[in-house]
């Protein structure tokens, strides 16, 4: 019996320490935890951006399944403190007049901050529909107006959009102001008022009203409290999502956040507080200013107009710029401040011109000019209140309704010392720390930014008390205080020039390029240019200060690089050249990037005549060939040394791209001269070949050719254009949704025109897996074929290529006359899938990897510089077209 017992026991023992293993692999760390996350998959990432209370929620929900009643609110409490202190996740404040749509007690608030005006704006609105579509009632969406200072009908598109949902029209009236988001005006507003039956007098009043302009504000404000600068951007249950993302992204993180959401349901919030719990508020000292008290050494810079008493306890200088749209909204904060510390507080004013805003130094210097009579402030005003009309006629025009001394003004606005005098702002403002305008100094203290008044006057009050305090060291009084309010401050290094990678290209010069300087010279600069490009514009002004300050050292010679989607470029280039055979290249060169902006035919007639050129000879070799082939010369030039963009500067054959301030092209000319006296030190270089000898081994970029073996390629039913007995057959591997494919066709439809005999081109579909619209557009332009209309198709799917959908492919089908009866019974026949899938075969058999990919004769071709008109052409040539 005794033995019996023993054997009950040890068989008791065995299944004890069985179950004690059991319990090992079933605790939360085991396979009750890996079970748990097995059934709700989306929790493994529901916490990823939550920091540490990732895993305090993971234990708590796994702990929850074992504890007993009594652990349960001490589990709570843990998890409720967690919450409390750790999600960075931040709750945007939803205005009572922020149009939203979804139901307002929901898993998911999506605040989209959005610009009417933006392309890419306009492609998020797709993705949004989408969305609501696929998780309805779950998501609702609350739209916030960021209109981008560049976007001139951003602006005026936000405040009629108020106004129409002053009429509960808003959603309607968002859609149709993305459908014509590239040509938004005052007519297209009221024609969609009208389309939405909107009361017209009230959407009039309203569109001009108080309410819609202090909304719109408010939005603003917003944006800048939760740092969306750009748009479109998004804050997904305060989770930050910028661009216009696909529906992919956004699905990942919608279902992260509905996972969130069923947690806190599960855990007793109610569904009205889920937004709130999910997100922690915006503390009150994130709308105040930078805590850092650092003060900088921040001297006035010579030229530097205050207004204020002379020696005031607080002095706050202000680096600016007359073009920053940010500068003029802090203009009223500053006069709120004058008007608040009268007698205790001056402003002044240094100049921070942004190299990406090409009117931004003129101005500058314009300001500086009007200082010397006195009429700083007035100009100062005037240049805000009109920013978009900062050009050379618009300041002149300003300044003589100012009253100011026009011959004076200049005078002095030409001076060299001016210029000078601006870039010495710049570099005090640089070793103050300025990086961006406005940035403010407030008795040394930096605050960055256009902040209201709220964020200034805690600063100012600081250091009124300072300022006091300093007056009772011995040696200081009102004179010097700002002196020595500064003088321990910090002085930030000045930041070294970028200048990238030093490549060095064959950037040759052919015969009859234009340059200035000595033949001879120890610097050669070739720049490709265009002269309707801004950027452009602004560089020749430092071009020109690089030929005053290293005279006789440098040599520029321009050669034309017209870029294909700058309307007047190519012919302002052939008038450029009609220009140089009269000797007026310079001069004209001058008067085209003073007008880029309007350089139509009639405008360029007008050049040719204020400099007095033989207009007859002029109109005369404007329709010249040889000179249209010149541009097309420089343009294979440019190709060859991989001048893709404009301006690109070569320095000796080294590289240099944009049009970077001066400070950059100075640092390169020195250490292009040591190099070029380096290379002078050979027996075989002399100054008449020194250039030559330095570019000699310079890259040049591969052209277009076909490589490989050749393939066969059936073309069976595909589509096809051209020749049937063509010498050259391009069969193109492409997608309608992908955009480079829309580029391609634009480019080799241009070339084909040049080429009716000898030239066919056979169309083989490619859809990505990933674009989702790409099949259903093969499809239906299979079925317009069907129908001999397959290009005309073919050509409207990759002009509507953001808007692809069934109802595009309809509209398409009226626009091109098809029968829509035939099309819609040809869509759903199942054998254009089939087509479909031999060209996928096809294309996997010849290693087609991405679109387009491009055969000529069988052999791909290849295109270093891009699938250009030109490239296709050189090649049709080759092959004896």
């Amino acid at each position: 019996m005794r033995a019996r017992l023993l054997t009950i026991i040890a068989i008791g023992m065995l299944f004890a320490s069985a179950n004690l293993q059991a319990a090992k692999k079933t605790s939360p760390k085991g396979k009750l935890r890996e079970q748990f996350f097995n059934e709700n998959r989306t929790l493994g990432d529901a916490f990823r951006d939550v920091g540490d209370c990732k895993r305090a929620i993971e234990r708590y929900t796994l702990a929850l399944k074992w504890a007993e009643k009594t652990q349960k609110s001490e589990l709570e409490q843990k998890i409720a403190s967690c919450k409390s202190s750790g999600p960075a996740i931040k709750r945007v404040p939803i205005a009572a007049h922020t149009p939203c749509i979804g139901p307002k007690k929901t898993y998911v608030t999506i605040v989209e901050f959005s610009d009417f005006q933006c392309p890419f704006c306009a492609r998020a609105t797709r993705t949004i529909e989408q969305i609501r579509k696929a998780y309805g009632g779950k998501v609702r969406v609350c739209f916030v107006n960021l209109p981008l200072s560049f976007h001139r009908n951003a602006k005026p598109a936000a405040l009629v959009a108020l106004a129409a949902a002053k009429q509960d029209r808003f959603w309607e009236f968002h859609d149709e102001l993305f459908r014509h988001s590239r040509r938004l005006s005052p007519e297209v507003y009221t024609a969609i008022a009208k389309r939405l039956k909107l009361d017209l007098g009230r959407f009039e009043a309203d569109r001009y009203g108080a309410d819609v302009k202090r909304w719109l504000e408010l939005d603003l404000q917003l944006a800048r409290r939760v740092g969306a600068r750009g748009t479109p951007s998004f804050l997904v249950n305060g989770k930050r999502l910028v661009g216009a993302q696909p529906f992919e992204r956004f699905a990942k993180l919608i279902d992260t956040e509905i996972a969130r959401a069923k947690l806190l349901l599960k855990q007793g919030v109610s569904l009205a507080g889920l937004y709130d719990a999910l997100t922690v508020p915006f503390r009150s000292s994130e709308k105040g200013p930078s805590r850092s008290t650092a003060i900088h050494k921040a001297p006035l810079p010579k030229g530097t107009v205050c207004k204020g008493p002379k020696h005031a306890l607080v002095t706050i200088l202000e680096y600016s710029e007359f073009q920053c749209p940010y500068c003029k909204r802090a203009q009223p904060t500053l006069a709120k401040i004058a008007a608040t510390w009268p007698k205790e507080v001056r402003i002044c004013f240094a100049h921070f011109p942004l190299p990406f805003h090409p009117n931004a130094f003129r101005a500058a210097m314009a300001a500086l000019a009007a200082a010397k009579q006195g009429k700083f402030w007035p100009l100062h005003d005037k240049m805000f209140e009109n920013q978009h009309k900062l050009g050379p006629d618009d300041l002149l025009a300003t300044v003589k309704a100012l009253g100011i001394d026009l011959k004076r003004f200049m005078k002095d606005v030409q001076n060299e010392k001016m210029v000078q005098q601006v870039r010495d702002h710049i570099t005090a403002g640089r070793k103050a720390g300025v990086r961006g305008t406005p940035t403010f100094l407030i008795n040394g203290v930096r605050l960055g930014g256009a902040h209201p008044f709220e964020n200034f006057k805690p600063i100012i009050e600081a250091q009124l008390l300072r300022a006091k305090k300093m007056l009772k060291s011995k040696g200081v009084n009102r004179r010097n205080l700002y002196a020595k309010l500064i003088e321990k401050g910090i002085e930030a290094p000045e930041p070294k020039p970028n200048l990238g990678p030093t490549v060095y290209y064959k950037a040759e010069i052919p015969k009859g390029t234009p340059c200035k300087g000595p033949r001879d010279a120890w610097l050669t600069i070739v720049e490709y240019s265009d002269f309707q490009c801004p950027y452009c514009s602004r560089a020749a002004g430092t071009m020109a200060e690089i030929l005053r300050k290293w005279h006789g050292k440098v040599r520029l010679c321009y050669l034309n690089n017209p870029l294909p989607f700058h309307q007047h470029a190519f012919s302002a280039a052939i008038a450029s050249l009609a220009a140089l055979r009269q000797g007026k290249f310079w001069e004209f060169h001058d008067k085209l990037f003073e007008n880029y902006r309007m350089l139509s035919a009639e405008k360029l007639l007008q050049i040719a005549s204020a400099l007095k050129l033989d207009i007859a000879r002029f109109k005369r070799d404007l329709a010249d060939p040889k000179l249209k082939a010149r541009v097309q010369r420089d343009l294979e030039l440019a190709e060859r040394v991989n001048a893709r963009g404009t301006p690109i500067f070569y320095i000796n054959g080294r590289r240099l791209v944009g049009a970077r301030p001066y400070e950059h092209f100075h640092l390169a000319l020195d250490e292009e001269l040591k190099r070029a006296k380096d290379a002078l030190k050979r027996k075989d270089v002399t100054r008449r070949n020194l250039y030559a000898s330095l570019i000699k081994n310079g890259r040049t970029m591969p052209g277009p050719e076909t490589v490989g073996p050749v393939q066969k390629l059936p073309i069976g039913g595909s589509p096809v254009w051209g020749d049937k007995n063509a010498k050259v057959t391009v069969v193109v591997f492409s997608d309608f949704q992908c955009p480079f494919c829309s580029r391609m066709a634009f480019e080799l439809e241009r070339a084909s025109r040049r080429f009716t005999k000898g030239l066919r081109i056979v169309f083989k579909h490619f859809p990505l897996s990933f674009h989702k619209m790409a099949m259903p557009a093969a499809l239906a332009s299979l079925a317009a074929q069907r129908q001999g209309k397959f290009w005309e198709f073919h050509n409207r799917l990759f002009r509507y290529q953001r808007e692809l959908s069934p109802k595009t492919f309809d509209r398409i089908a009226e626009e091109i006359g098809l029968n829509l009866a035939r099309f819609k019974k040809d869509l759903a026949d199942k054998s254009l899938s089939t087509q479909v899938k031999q060209d996928l075969d096809l294309g996997n058999r010849v290693k087609v990897e991405g679109t387009p990919t491009i055969f000529i004769n069988g052999r791909t071709f290849q295109s270093p510089g891009g699938y250009t008109a030109r490239h296709f052409e050189r090649i049709f040539r080759k092959l004896g077209i």
